[in-house]
């Protein structure tokens, strides 16, 4: 699923007066296809504009048409955020605040167009335009507020964990740098990551802050004869990902890799893979490591045992940090939620109660500075997951399918069919009156499917051979005979 963003949208018949341009060769990415038009999207004042209802539509907003004082209202919901566009007029309304528009909405071929970047940035959505390629890719910079909470919904109830929704996307987003067809649009469709060139800049910019996140891809060379990863996969991995490529045998296959996550997560992430994990085709990892002080720390001085009363109603007397100061703060019936920030630009969100559209209304600010007397207590935990019947719960399918599983351009010259085998994740974090120290890897391990695809026919040129050039027409414009090494 998509996020959903209401939107009250007031049209009136006015048609705009403004010069437009109609460009069939415009192309609107968004979760990594390419929308279809009715009607194609214009230039005008610099400015694309779209066919109002497939993007609306294609945000998965719910849009309900009515007719008030002979103007048509046409109202889109969720998460009660609201937007509203009229014809012809160059500000828009986004919960009742007033924005500039630098074009106005547009009637035509009786289709209302409206301007692409002015609503998909009020619909919290990253918007990246390429005047080489004419293509606008658009990213719903929230979705992994979405997948996080999906992700938690699968998780056990009744038991410690920490994991790393951003080191699972990362790794899963390689693993579709090499898909083809659906394999490829059900993971782009669960992470909604389309504009993966993002990801090299975001690697940069939290390497600035202390968060260290590293990419690397594994062959086993014992796998397949002559085979190796293609020269375009390996490239967007270098580009997108800043990830290094790396070949392996059976012997070493487990060790190198291990070797690496630990390296990559300070010594904090050890053993990843396992004696059974021996074998494998390729290996896709993602490595993340930040170790943060507070803005406000905790004195240990006011660290002290309390009572804490477990999901069974148990009680237990542990450390608790104490401190009061001024805090971000959210309340709504039962929920109550704080942001303690990391000198980094990091913060930690704690809520009580329900969670359900918290991180939502968080990222909408919906958080007051507030002073707040904060009682936490140390936080130390370790977990390991494999993430595949989470991961097909949440739509991807294709990926661990034995007849469907399609990654022909992850390899060249590898004539089996692979299949994920697993999405193996382990996490740590360390939470005491200083800081927090975390760490988190995923390793996303592929198999020969057991579907074995058409065996390639050898063609190999050893021994004397003829040669011609020619084109479809039978004109041989050059002919020869090869038939020493010189």
């Amino acid at each position: 699923m998509k996020k959903m963003i209401p939107i009250i949208l007031s049209l009136t018949a006015v048609m705009s007066t403004s010069t437009a341009l109609a460009d069939e060769n415009i192309t609107v990415m968004l979760n990594g296809q390419a929308m279809d038009f009715d009607v194609a999207p214009i230039i005008q004042n610099d400015r694309v504009l779209v066919p109002m209802r497939a993007i609306f539509e294609e945000l998965n907003c719910s849009v309900d048409y009515t007719d008030i004082d002979g103007k048509q209202i046409i109202t889109a919901k969720n998460d009660g955020n609201t937007i509203g566009l009229e014809i012809g007029s160059n500000e828009m309304t986004v919960n009742d605040k007033k924005v500039s528009l630098d074009t106005a909405p547009v009637i035509t071929d009786d289709r209302t167009l409206v301007p692409l970047r002015a609503v998909s940035e009020a619909l919290d959505c990253n918007v990246d335009w390429n005047g080489d390629t004419k293509t606008v890719t658009i990213a719903p910079h929230k979705y992994n507020e979405y997948y996080t909470q999906k992700l938690m919904e699968n998780l056990p109830k009744d038991e410690n964990y920490v994991i790393s929704p951003f080191s699972l996307e990362m790794a899963m987003m390689m693993v579709s740098e090499g898909a083809v067809g659906d394999t490829k649009q059900e993971i782009t469709k669960v992470f909604n990551s389309p504009n993966t060139s993002l990801y090299s800049q975001i690697i940069t910019d939290n390497k600035n802050k202390g968060v260290d996140i590293a990419n690397s891809i594994w062959f086993n060379k014992d796998s397949g004869k002559n085979a190796y990863f293609a020269d375009d996969y390996q490239k967007k991995i270098q580009s997108d990902y800043q990830g290094t490529a790396q070949s392996v045998t059976n012997d070493d296959s487990i060790e190198k890799v291990n070797e690496w996550v630990e390296k990559q997560t300070n010594g904090k992430i050890t053993n990843m893979l396992s004696e059974e994990n021996r074998g494998y085709v390729c290996a896709l990892v993602n490595a993340i490591y930040m170790k943060a002080d507070w803005v406000n720390k905790f004195e240990k001085e006011g660290t002290y045992k309390e009572t804490f009363t477990d999901i069974n109603g148990d009680k237990s007397e542990i450390d608790f940090m104490h401190q009061a100061a001024d805090f971000q703060y959210y309340e709504n019936g039962d929920t109550k939620a704080v942001k303690l920030p990391y000198e980094n630009g990091l913060s930690m969100v704690v809520v009580l109660g329900d969670t359900k559209n918290i991180l939502n209304d968080i990222h909408n600010g919906k958080m007051t500075s507030k002073l707040v007397e904060v009682t936490l207590p140390k936080i130390k935990a370790e977990y390991s997951i494999d993430y595949v019947n989470i991961l097909k719960n949440m739509g991807i399918e294709k990926a661990f399918d034995y007849q469907n599983a399609d990654f022909s351009l992850m390899l060249k010259n590898y004539p089996e069919r692979m299949i994920i085998e697993a999405i193996l994740q382990k996490a740590m974090i360390d939470v005491d009156e200083k800081g927090t120290e975390a760490a988190a890897a995923t390793v996303i391990i592929t198999k020969i499917s057991g579907y074995r695809s058409e065996e390639p026919i050898e063609f190999k040129a050893d021994k004397p051979f003829t040669y011609y050039i020619l084109d479809d027409s039978g004109n041989v414009y050059f002919a020869g005979r090869y038939v020493k090494a010189e």
